[in-house]
């Protein structure tokens, strides 16, 4: 497992603990639709990798995961994990955070917890101001806020509204991976990292919510190995939650760095639309109401 990145961390939680919504005495959970408001504002500059936005939303999400109670991985100094970006994308900053937390299995009334753990991800980063899709930076030019509610600030919602869930569950049969991954804009290059260095608990099974703020009437996009497509139909049910299948491989999303890794994957997804990394991509065309019921499945997933 990477190192957490130290130099910016008290710097960043500085920021949390002078800016109102993180004071401290406020509320653990609030509704998820303000993740993405708070995530989408201007002040986080598109969450481009490698920029001070990037690690704004990360201190953030370290905010929410703590209001949590929930902890760093096992042998970690903190939630933060930093990984190299290339030099040639010629960012402010050479690294870019993945943000991942821990929730230990608690013992199940019917026996002991599971030995392999449930990953649930959510890549954090966009596209900045929009001149930086591919990964390389322009100099010299600038363009619109692009806010990325749906992309992926809905994704970083429903994963923390899913630790809420699970905090508060009086049982977890196995222990829960909250991962938040960066530089997924530029080439999954976050995930990849986290997953070609992963050495805690085996993995059995990754969720990842990529897009997932557009839900309405449905359908919700499902990709997911065959073994695990049983769970999934079931939890959806419960929640009046309709689907459409992919095929695996359909998704380019951070569940692809776990390819080959892990037994069971799943990838979440309310589908494309013409908003996607654009300036329209903003917070009054996100289902509120879905958000929640993608929280509670993704949660379902993990136990």
């Amino acid at each position: 497992m990477t190192h957490p990145f130290h130099p910016l961390r008290a710097v960043l939680l500085l920021l949390l603990v002078v800016s109102g919504p993180f004071a401290a005495g406020a509320q653990s959970t609030r509704p998820l639709i303000e993740h993405v408001r708070e995530l989408a504002a201007e002040g986080y500059a598109g969450r481009l990798a490698g920029t001070p936005g990037e690690r704004r939303a990360a201190a953030y999400i370290v905010a929410e995961l703590e209001r949590l109670g929930v902890q760093p991985l096992p042998g970690a100094e903190g939630f933060l994990h930093e990984f190299p970006l290339p030099p040639e994308w010629e960012r402010p900053l050479p690294t870019g955070l993945n943000v991942v937390g821990w929730l230990p299995a608690t013992v199940a009334a019917d026996g002991p917890a599971s030995p392999t753990a449930v990953l649930l991800g959510a890549h954090y980063d966009h596209v900045g101001d929009g001149l930086a899709i591919a990964g390389i930076r322009r100099p010299g030019r600038r363009g619109p806020h692009h806010p990325g509610a749906d992309d992926n600030a809905s994704g970083v919602a429903v994963v923390l509204g899913a630790a809420v869930r699970l905090a508060r569950a009086p049982e977890r049969p196995r222990p829960v991976v909250l991962a938040f991954f960066s530089a997924e804009e530029s080439g999954l290059v976050g995930s990849a990292h986290l997953a070609r260095t992963w050495g805690g608990v085996p993995l059995g099974r990754v969720v990842v919510a990529d897009m997932v703020g557009r839900l309405g009437s449905g359908p919700l996009q499902v990709e997911a190995t065959e073994g695990v497509r049983p769970v999934v139909a079931a939890e959806a049910g419960r929640l009046d939650v309709a689907l459409s299948w992919l095929p695996v491989g359909a998704l380019s999303t951070d569940v692809r760095s776990f390819d080959g890794r892990v037994g069971e994957t799943v990838a979440l997804t309310t589908g494309p639309h013409a908003d996607k990394d654009t300036p329209g991509d903003t917070v009054d065309k996100i289902d509120a109401g879905g958000l929640e019921r993608l929280a509670a499945l993704a949660a379902g997933l993990a136990r």
